[in-house]
Protein backbone atom coordinates (compact mmCIF):
# COMPACT_ATOMS: atom_id res chain seq x y z
CA UNK A 1 0.00 0.00 0.00
CA UNK A 2 1.18 3.52 -0.88
CA UNK A 3 0.73 6.32 1.66
CA UNK A 4 0.63 9.22 -0.80
CA UNK A 5 0.12 9.78 -4.50
CA UNK A 6 1.15 13.06 -6.08
CA UNK A 7 -0.28 14.04 -9.47
CA UNK A 8 1.40 16.15 -12.16
CA UNK A 9 0.51 16.71 -15.80
CA UNK A 10 2.53 19.83 -16.61
CA UNK A 11 5.94 21.41 -16.02
CA UNK A 12 4.41 24.18 -13.90
CA UNK A 13 2.86 21.73 -11.42
CA UNK A 14 6.04 19.74 -11.01
CA UNK A 15 8.20 22.81 -10.49
CA UNK A 16 5.88 23.89 -7.68
CA UNK A 17 5.83 20.45 -6.03
CA UNK A 18 9.51 19.63 -6.37
CA UNK A 19 10.81 20.83 -2.99
CA UNK A 20 7.87 19.24 -1.20
CA UNK A 21 8.54 15.96 -3.00
CA UNK A 22 12.18 16.07 -1.94
CA UNK A 23 11.10 16.03 1.71
CA UNK A 24 9.13 12.84 1.11
CA UNK A 25 12.01 11.26 -0.75
CA UNK A 26 14.37 12.08 2.11
CA UNK A 27 12.11 10.45 4.72
CA UNK A 28 12.02 6.69 4.11
CA UNK A 29 9.02 6.42 6.40
CA UNK A 30 6.63 7.47 3.65
CA UNK A 31 5.95 5.43 0.53
CA UNK A 32 4.78 7.61 -2.32
CA UNK A 33 4.22 7.57 -6.06
CA UNK A 34 4.04 10.38 -8.58
CA UNK A 35 1.49 9.99 -11.34
CA UNK A 36 3.10 11.62 -14.37
CA UNK A 37 0.92 12.28 -17.39
CA UNK A 38 -0.19 14.96 -19.86
CA UNK A 39 2.40 17.19 -21.48
CA UNK A 40 5.24 15.63 -19.46
CA UNK A 41 5.20 12.70 -21.88
CA UNK A 42 5.12 14.73 -25.06
CA UNK A 43 8.26 15.87 -26.90
CA UNK A 44 6.25 18.72 -28.44
CA UNK A 45 6.00 20.22 -24.95
CA UNK A 46 9.61 19.57 -23.98
CA UNK A 47 9.42 15.94 -22.78
CA UNK A 48 9.66 17.14 -19.18
CA UNK A 49 9.34 13.63 -17.76
CA UNK A 50 13.15 13.53 -18.04
CA UNK A 51 13.44 16.22 -15.38
CA UNK A 52 11.22 14.21 -13.03
CA UNK A 53 13.23 11.05 -13.64
CA UNK A 54 16.45 12.75 -12.59
CA UNK A 55 15.33 12.85 -8.95
CA UNK A 56 12.33 10.54 -8.65
CA UNK A 57 12.65 7.75 -11.22
CA UNK A 58 11.81 5.04 -8.64
CA UNK A 59 8.63 6.84 -7.62
CA UNK A 60 7.14 7.53 -11.04
CA UNK A 61 4.00 5.96 -12.49
CA UNK A 62 3.17 6.97 -16.07
CA UNK A 63 -0.28 7.40 -17.55
CA UNK A 64 -0.01 7.90 -21.31
CA UNK A 65 -3.02 9.78 -22.66
CA UNK A 66 -1.75 11.54 -25.79
CA UNK A 67 -2.53 15.13 -26.73
CA UNK A 68 -5.63 17.03 -25.73
CA UNK A 69 -7.58 17.27 -28.96
CA UNK A 70 -10.99 16.65 -27.36
CA UNK A 71 -11.69 17.52 -23.73
CA UNK A 72 -14.28 14.78 -23.21
CA UNK A 73 -12.06 11.96 -24.49
CA UNK A 74 -9.08 13.41 -22.64
CA UNK A 75 -10.90 13.42 -19.29
CA UNK A 76 -12.08 9.83 -19.79
CA UNK A 77 -8.52 8.62 -20.39
CA UNK A 78 -7.21 10.29 -17.25
CA UNK A 79 -10.03 8.94 -15.07
CA UNK A 80 -9.39 5.43 -16.37
CA UNK A 81 -5.62 5.73 -15.89
CA UNK A 82 -5.99 7.03 -12.33
CA UNK A 83 -8.45 4.25 -11.50
CA UNK A 84 -5.82 1.73 -12.62
CA UNK A 85 -3.26 3.44 -10.38
CA UNK A 86 -5.65 3.24 -7.43
CA UNK A 87 -6.14 -0.49 -8.01
CA UNK A 88 -2.38 -1.00 -8.20
CA UNK A 89 -1.18 1.11 -5.26
CA UNK A 90 -4.24 1.41 -2.97
CA UNK A 91 -3.19 4.87 -1.76
CA UNK A 92 -4.43 6.53 1.43
CA UNK A 93 -4.16 10.11 0.18
CA UNK A 94 -3.81 12.02 -3.10
CA UNK A 95 -2.11 15.43 -3.30
CA UNK A 96 -3.25 17.67 -6.15
CA UNK A 97 -2.21 21.15 -7.15
CA UNK A 98 -4.01 23.82 -9.09
CA UNK A 99 -6.69 23.85 -11.68
CA UNK A 100 -5.85 22.05 -14.90
CA UNK A 101 -8.29 19.80 -16.71
CA UNK A 102 -6.03 16.80 -16.04
CA UNK A 103 -6.06 17.55 -12.30
CA UNK A 104 -9.84 17.87 -12.34
CA UNK A 105 -10.19 14.49 -14.04
CA UNK A 106 -7.78 12.86 -11.59
CA UNK A 107 -9.71 14.33 -8.69
CA UNK A 108 -12.95 12.81 -9.96
CA UNK A 109 -11.31 9.39 -10.08
CA UNK A 110 -9.95 9.57 -6.53
CA UNK A 111 -13.13 11.14 -5.17
CA UNK A 112 -15.26 8.31 -6.55
CA UNK A 113 -12.96 5.79 -4.88
CA UNK A 114 -13.36 7.51 -1.49
CA UNK A 115 -9.70 8.54 -1.14
CA UNK A 116 -8.64 11.48 1.03
CA UNK A 117 -7.86 14.46 -1.24
CA UNK A 118 -5.41 17.26 -0.39
CA UNK A 119 -5.59 20.32 -2.65
CA UNK A 120 -3.02 23.10 -3.06
CA UNK A 121 -3.72 26.52 -4.61
CA UNK A 122 -7.47 26.59 -4.09
CA UNK A 123 -9.56 29.74 -3.83
CA UNK A 124 -7.85 31.51 -6.71
CA UNK A 125 -9.78 33.12 -9.53
CA UNK A 126 -8.95 33.29 -13.24
CA UNK A 127 -12.01 34.72 -14.94
CA UNK A 128 -10.51 34.38 -18.40
CA UNK A 129 -9.94 30.63 -18.20
CA UNK A 130 -12.06 27.49 -17.96
CA UNK A 131 -9.64 26.44 -15.21
CA UNK A 132 -11.72 28.53 -12.78
CA UNK A 133 -14.49 25.91 -12.84
CA UNK A 134 -12.03 23.04 -12.52
CA UNK A 135 -10.31 24.63 -9.52
CA UNK A 136 -13.50 25.24 -7.56
CA UNK A 137 -14.81 21.76 -8.39
CA UNK A 138 -11.57 20.25 -7.05
CA UNK A 139 -12.05 22.29 -3.87
CA UNK A 140 -15.52 20.79 -3.33
CA UNK A 141 -14.15 17.26 -3.71
CA UNK A 142 -11.15 17.84 -1.43
CA UNK A 143 -10.77 17.20 2.29
CA UNK A 144 -7.80 19.45 3.10
CA UNK A 145 -6.86 22.78 1.51
CA UNK A 146 -3.59 24.73 1.31
CA UNK A 147 -4.07 28.28 0.01
CA UNK A 148 -1.43 30.90 -0.73
CA UNK A 149 -2.93 33.94 1.01
CA UNK A 150 -5.88 35.02 3.17
CA UNK A 151 -7.84 36.38 0.20
CA UNK A 152 -7.96 32.90 -1.28
CA UNK A 153 -8.68 31.34 2.11
CA UNK A 154 -11.85 33.43 2.39
CA UNK A 155 -12.93 32.22 -1.03
CA UNK A 156 -12.53 28.56 -0.07
CA UNK A 157 -14.70 29.24 3.00
CA UNK A 158 -17.24 30.92 0.70
CA UNK A 159 -17.37 27.66 -1.24
CA UNK A 160 -18.65 25.95 1.91
CA UNK A 161 -15.41 24.49 3.25
CA UNK A 162 -14.76 24.29 6.99
CA UNK A 163 -12.08 26.81 8.07
CA UNK A 164 -10.49 24.09 10.21
CA UNK A 165 -9.48 22.28 7.01
CA UNK A 166 -7.89 25.33 5.32
CA UNK A 167 -4.29 26.37 5.88
CA UNK A 168 -2.38 29.41 4.61
CA UNK A 169 1.34 28.70 4.62
CA UNK A 170 2.04 30.76 1.50
CA UNK A 171 2.84 29.77 -2.06
CA UNK A 172 5.24 26.92 -2.81
CA UNK A 173 6.21 28.49 -6.13
CA UNK A 174 6.88 31.89 -4.55
CA UNK A 175 9.10 30.20 -1.96
CA UNK A 176 10.79 27.97 -4.55
CA UNK A 177 12.19 30.87 -6.54
CA UNK A 178 13.94 32.18 -3.40
CA UNK A 179 15.71 28.79 -3.13
CA UNK A 180 16.70 28.72 -6.77
CA UNK A 181 20.30 28.16 -7.74
CA UNK A 182 20.30 30.83 -10.42
CA UNK A 183 22.45 29.90 -13.39
CA UNK A 184 24.94 32.32 -14.86
CA UNK A 185 24.15 33.93 -18.19
CA UNK A 186 26.99 32.00 -19.82
CA UNK A 187 25.64 28.68 -18.49
CA UNK A 188 22.21 29.37 -19.97
CA UNK A 189 23.69 30.35 -23.32
CA UNK A 190 25.82 27.21 -23.47
CA UNK A 191 22.99 24.84 -22.55
CA UNK A 192 20.40 26.28 -24.94
CA UNK A 193 22.79 27.41 -27.68
CA UNK A 194 21.90 31.08 -28.04
CA UNK A 195 23.25 34.47 -27.02
CA UNK A 196 21.52 37.07 -24.91
CA UNK A 197 21.21 40.50 -26.47
CA UNK A 198 21.19 43.94 -24.84
CA UNK A 199 17.41 43.72 -24.28
CA UNK A 200 15.69 40.34 -23.72
CA UNK A 201 12.05 39.50 -23.16
CA UNK A 202 10.78 36.10 -22.00
CA UNK A 203 7.45 35.19 -23.64
CA UNK A 204 4.99 32.55 -22.43
CA UNK A 205 1.69 32.44 -24.30
CA UNK A 206 -1.11 29.94 -23.56
CA UNK A 207 -4.29 29.35 -25.58
CA UNK A 208 -7.54 30.94 -24.46
CA UNK A 209 -9.81 28.24 -23.04
CA UNK A 210 -13.05 30.24 -22.94
CA UNK A 211 -12.88 32.75 -25.80
CA UNK A 212 -12.01 31.72 -29.35
CA UNK A 213 -9.54 34.54 -30.06
CA UNK A 214 -6.31 32.62 -29.40
CA UNK A 215 -4.87 32.98 -32.88
CA UNK A 216 -5.94 36.61 -33.26
CA UNK A 217 -4.13 37.42 -30.00
CA UNK A 218 -1.07 35.46 -31.10
CA UNK A 219 -1.02 37.40 -34.37
CA UNK A 220 -0.99 40.68 -32.40
CA UNK A 221 1.90 39.38 -30.30
CA UNK A 222 3.85 38.45 -33.43
CA UNK A 223 3.24 41.91 -34.83
CA UNK A 224 4.77 43.46 -31.72
CA UNK A 225 7.86 41.26 -32.03
CA UNK A 226 8.31 42.14 -35.71
CA UNK A 227 8.17 45.84 -34.92
CA UNK A 228 10.78 45.75 -32.14
CA UNK A 229 13.76 44.35 -34.02
CA UNK A 230 16.34 45.62 -31.50
CA UNK A 231 14.87 43.39 -28.76
CA UNK A 232 15.30 39.62 -28.47
CA UNK A 233 12.09 37.71 -27.68
CA UNK A 234 12.59 34.26 -26.15
CA UNK A 235 9.48 32.08 -26.44
CA UNK A 236 8.87 28.96 -24.38
CA UNK A 237 6.16 26.43 -25.22
CA UNK A 238 2.48 26.69 -24.50
CA UNK A 239 0.79 24.17 -22.23
CA UNK A 240 -1.28 21.18 -23.33
CA UNK A 241 -4.63 22.94 -23.56
CA UNK A 242 -6.79 22.68 -26.65
CA UNK A 243 -4.86 24.33 -29.52
CA UNK A 244 -1.61 24.18 -27.52
CA UNK A 245 0.15 22.12 -30.19
CA UNK A 246 -0.98 24.48 -32.94
CA UNK A 247 0.18 27.50 -30.95
CA UNK A 248 3.62 25.92 -30.50
CA UNK A 249 3.84 25.12 -34.20
CA UNK A 250 3.01 28.71 -35.14
CA UNK A 251 5.55 30.09 -32.67
CA UNK A 252 8.29 27.79 -34.02
CA UNK A 253 7.53 28.81 -37.61
CA UNK A 254 7.51 32.48 -36.65
CA UNK A 255 10.86 32.25 -34.82
CA UNK A 256 12.52 30.60 -37.81
CA UNK A 257 11.58 33.60 -39.97
CA UNK A 258 12.40 36.38 -37.49
CA UNK A 259 15.98 36.88 -36.32
CA UNK A 260 15.00 38.66 -33.10
CA UNK A 261 13.05 35.68 -31.72
CA UNK A 262 13.78 32.10 -30.72
CA UNK A 263 11.75 29.17 -29.38
CA UNK A 264 12.81 26.80 -26.60
CA UNK A 265 10.39 24.01 -25.67
CA UNK A 266 11.17 23.93 -21.97
CA UNK A 267 13.88 25.44 -19.80
CA UNK A 268 13.21 23.06 -16.95
CA UNK A 269 12.77 23.97 -13.32
CA UNK A 270 15.85 25.99 -12.35
CA UNK A 271 16.73 27.24 -15.81
CA UNK A 272 13.27 28.77 -16.20
CA UNK A 273 13.77 30.81 -13.03
CA UNK A 274 17.27 31.69 -14.22
CA UNK A 275 15.84 32.89 -17.53
CA UNK A 276 13.38 35.07 -15.64
CA UNK A 277 16.25 36.59 -13.67
CA UNK A 278 18.33 37.29 -16.80
CA UNK A 279 15.53 38.84 -18.86
CA UNK A 280 14.32 42.42 -18.69
CA UNK A 281 10.59 41.76 -19.05
CA UNK A 282 8.20 38.82 -18.95
CA UNK A 283 5.43 38.98 -21.54
CA UNK A 284 2.33 36.81 -22.05
CA UNK A 285 -0.46 35.29 -19.98
CA UNK A 286 1.26 32.79 -17.67
CA UNK A 287 0.59 32.47 -13.93
CA UNK A 288 4.36 32.36 -13.38
CA UNK A 289 4.36 36.03 -14.32
CA UNK A 290 1.80 36.72 -11.62
CA UNK A 291 3.23 34.60 -8.79
CA UNK A 292 6.97 34.10 -9.24
CA UNK A 293 8.26 36.97 -11.37
CA UNK A 294 7.55 39.78 -8.86
CA UNK A 295 9.61 37.96 -6.21
CA UNK A 296 12.77 38.75 -8.22
CA UNK A 297 11.58 42.22 -9.26
CA UNK A 298 10.97 41.18 -12.86
CA UNK A 299 8.40 43.48 -14.51
CA UNK A 300 5.58 41.60 -16.20
CA UNK A 301 3.26 42.61 -19.03
CA UNK A 302 0.25 40.38 -18.53
CA UNK A 303 -1.87 40.18 -21.68
CA UNK A 304 -5.60 39.61 -21.96
CA UNK A 305 -7.98 38.30 -19.31
CA UNK A 306 -6.71 34.74 -18.75
CA UNK A 307 -5.33 35.65 -15.29
CA UNK A 308 -8.04 38.14 -14.31
CA UNK A 309 -9.12 37.70 -10.71
CA UNK A 310 -5.74 36.80 -9.25
CA UNK A 311 -3.89 39.05 -6.81
CA UNK A 312 -1.55 41.26 -8.85
CA UNK A 313 1.71 42.66 -7.51
CA UNK A 314 2.53 46.25 -8.50
CA UNK A 315 5.17 44.94 -10.92
CA UNK A 316 2.45 43.34 -13.08
CA UNK A 317 1.04 45.55 -15.84
CA UNK A 318 -2.24 44.34 -17.32
CA UNK A 319 -2.90 45.14 -20.97
CA UNK A 320 -5.28 44.04 -23.69
CA UNK A 321 -3.92 42.70 -26.97
CA UNK A 322 -3.35 46.15 -28.40
CA UNK A 323 -0.14 46.49 -30.41
CA UNK A 324 0.55 50.15 -29.73
CA UNK A 325 -0.11 49.85 -25.98
CA UNK A 326 2.10 46.78 -25.64
CA UNK A 327 4.96 48.42 -27.55
CA UNK A 328 4.64 51.59 -25.51
CA UNK A 329 4.80 49.68 -22.22
CA UNK A 330 7.81 47.61 -23.36
CA UNK A 331 9.74 50.75 -24.32
CA UNK A 332 8.79 52.45 -21.06
CA UNK A 333 10.05 49.56 -18.92
CA UNK A 334 13.29 49.18 -20.89
CA UNK A 335 14.01 52.89 -20.57
CA UNK A 336 13.75 52.54 -16.78
CA UNK A 337 15.83 49.40 -16.25
CA UNK A 338 17.57 50.82 -13.20
CA UNK A 339 14.30 50.66 -11.29
CA UNK A 340 14.33 46.86 -11.51
CA UNK A 341 17.43 45.42 -9.86
CA UNK A 342 16.39 41.73 -9.93
CA UNK A 343 17.03 41.20 -6.23
CA UNK A 344 14.95 38.94 -4.02
CA UNK A 345 12.31 41.04 -2.26
CA UNK A 346 11.06 38.38 0.12
CA UNK A 347 9.13 40.67 2.44
CA UNK A 348 6.55 42.40 0.21
CA UNK A 349 4.64 39.71 -1.66
CA UNK A 350 1.51 38.37 0.10
CA UNK A 351 2.06 34.90 -1.39
CA UNK A 352 5.53 34.54 0.10
CA UNK A 353 6.05 33.08 3.58
CA UNK A 354 8.91 31.32 5.32
CA UNK A 355 9.10 27.51 5.47
CA UNK A 356 6.11 27.00 3.18
CA UNK A 357 7.03 23.54 1.92
CA UNK A 358 8.14 22.38 5.37
CA UNK A 359 4.93 23.57 7.05
CA UNK A 360 2.77 21.92 4.39
CA UNK A 361 4.76 18.71 4.75
CA UNK A 362 4.32 18.68 8.54
CA UNK A 363 0.61 19.46 8.39
CA UNK A 364 -0.12 16.75 5.82
CA UNK A 365 1.77 14.17 7.87
CA UNK A 366 -0.03 15.20 11.06
CA UNK A 367 -3.35 13.95 9.71
CA UNK A 368 -4.60 11.19 11.98
CA UNK A 369 -8.09 10.65 10.63
CA UNK A 370 -7.52 10.41 6.89
CA UNK A 371 -10.62 8.45 6.07
CA UNK A 372 -12.80 9.87 3.34
CA UNK A 373 -16.10 11.24 4.62
CA UNK A 374 -18.90 13.18 2.98
CA UNK A 375 -18.43 16.78 4.04
CA UNK A 376 -21.09 19.08 5.42
CA UNK A 377 -21.46 22.43 3.68
CA UNK A 378 -20.04 25.12 5.93
CA UNK A 379 -22.33 28.19 6.05
CA UNK A 380 -20.25 31.29 6.78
Amino acid sequence: MIEYIFFTSSRSEFSILKNLLKLYKKNKKYNFKIIVTGSHLNKDFGNTKNEINQDFNKNVYYISIGNNTNNNDYVQKIIKGCNNAINKFKPKKIILIGDRIETFAACISFFLRNIYIIHLHGGEVTHGSIDDTFRHSITKMSNMHFVTNDIYKRRVIQLGENPNTIFNYGSLSAENITFSNFKKRSEIEKKFKFKFEKNNILVTFHPNTIKSNTFKDLKTLFSVVKSLKDIQFIFTSSNNDLNGLKVNKLIKEFCKKNNNSLFIHSFGYEYYYSMMKQCDIMLGNSSSGIIEAPIISLPVINLGDRQNGRYFDNLVYNLNYNKSLIMKKIKNILSNKKLYNNKIINFKNINLKKNTHLNIYKKINSIKDNKFTIKKFYDC
